[in-house]
Formats: structure tokens, C-alpha cells, sequence
């Protein structure tokens, strides 16, 4: 997987835990709000919301200086790879895989 190719499409949404429980997916689904899972006593909730330190070519303004998460995150991973699945075309994801 090659970050620079795919210009950041794990930067676009922010996959996040929530507890599995019937308030909390109302108050998720009212709201449009995409939740995966579940998982055990949790879910993913996956809320759109585009980093405002990504750049307009799509690589990161502060990468020296990125949060902890944006560190940890393994590129390449599972993660990685559904959200370049998910948020780029057949065509680019083929060229961000080949990288």
C-alpha cells in the first residue's frame, strides 16, 4: 500500500467505538450515522468527517507532529485497506495496491 498514491483516505472518516446498546444505535441511525459491528458489547460508528489537517493533495500538513493515532496507524492493515477500498475508484485502488 503506498499513502502517498492513495492521498489519504483513512483521513476522510474516523472509525470509532460505541457501546452496543439500544440508545445509543438510535441516537447513531437518527442521525445518518454509519455503524458496523457488532462486536462483543461494542460497534464501529464511522462518522464522515474529512481531517482538516489533510492537505488539498491529500497528504498530511503536520505529519511530523501527527496525533498518536494517525503513528499507530498501520498502513497496509485492514483498516488501510477498506477505507481505500471504500472511499477511492477500482482504478485508483488498483494503482495504490500495485505500489
Amino acid at each position: 500500500m503506498n499513502c502517498l498514491e492513495c492521498k489519504g483516505a483513512c483521513c476522510e472518516q474516523l472509525i470509532v467505538p460505541a457501546p452496543k446498546d439500544r440508545a445509543a444505535m438510535d441516537f447513531f441511525r437518527a442521525r445518518g450515522t454509519a455503524v458496523r459491528g457488532p462486536k462483543r458489547d461494542w460497534v464501529r460508528v464511522i462518522l464522515e468527517c474529512r481531517c482538516p489537517k489533510l492537505g488539498e493533495d491529500g497528504l498530511c500538513t503536520i505529519y511530523e507532529d501527527r496525533p498518536l493515532i494517525c503513528a499507530e496507524y498501520r498502513a497496509g492493515g485492514p483498516a488501510c485497506i477498506a477505507a481505500a477500498k471504500s472511499r477511492r475508484t477500482p482504478e485508483e485502488y488498483e494503482r495504490i495496491e500495485a505500489t
